[in-house]
């Protein structure tokens, strides 16, 4: 697809026009991974997924969707790489966790020091979230093992926020809600290869209790342990 082509199409997405002149800011910077990738190959249905993501966790956050994608600290300004999928793993983790059962979900304000990105409860019990965006894999290998030390890698730089929002605010869970390749946007469904990944990812950092670890991929989703554990 052309560049011609590849703006009309953007310009045409049911999106708010800042994010659409960003998209076409950063679709001019050539191919590459992650979001851009993808933009080229398929923008349209990439486009208006990105739109209903936007749709479905403003309704929830009680945010209008024109707005809820600057809620999680997004800047059109910020062309660094991966910062828009950022931003759309926080609001994926936001309908995710609302297919959940979890109710009161709601960001959490940027400020100084370690922070986690999102609040919600369930069961009685308040937890906070932070969220990460992981991009590619950790290689091919039968068993797994560098994709599970890719995500170790990730769960020790990361779930100390959540712990640390935890103890400050003196929540009684936390959690840690890892989304690969935030591009693919089919709706999470249990079950599969991410429930027995996210068991091995909590084997493996110590079964820690009152945390979660939550993994977000496509169409699946796997949380260990079971909530309420």
């Amino acid at each position: 697809m052309n560049r011609t082509e590849l703006q009309k199409i953007v310009a045409a997405a049911r999106l708010p026009e800042p994010v659409k002149k960003y998209i076409s800011v950063l679709s001019a910077r050539g191919s590459g991974p992650g979001f851009r990738r993808l933009l080229k190959a398929d923008p349209a249905p990439l486009l208006e997924n990105m739109a209903s993501v936007m749709d479905q966790a403003g309704a929830i956050l009680g945010v209008p969707a024109r707005e809820v994608l600057f809620s999680t600290g997004f800047n059109t300004g910020n062309l660094a790489p991966g910062r828009l999928e950022a931003a759309l793993a926080e609001l994926k983790a936001v309908t995710f966790l609302a297919a959940e059962g979890f109710s009161a979900i709601g960001l959490v304000p940027q400020a100084r020091g370690r922070t986690a990105d999102i609040t919600a409860a369930r069961g009685g019990n308040t937890y906070a979230f932070e969220v990460r965006c992981v991009t590619g894999g950790g290689g091919a290998d039968k068993n797994g093992e560098r994709t599970l030390a890719l995500l170790e890698k990730k769960y020790r730089k990361k779930m100390p926020q959540a712990s640390c929002s935890r103890k400050k605010g003196r929540l009684s869970h936390c959690g840690l809600v890892l989304v690969l390749n935030a591009g693919n946007f089919p709706p999470p469904s249990a079950g599969g290869a991410l429930e027995q990944l996210a068991a091995a990812l909590y084997e493996k950092v110590g079964r820690p209790p009152r945390a979660h670890v939550c993994l977000l991929s496509g169409g699946e989703s796997g949380v260990s342990p079971a909530w309420g554990a």
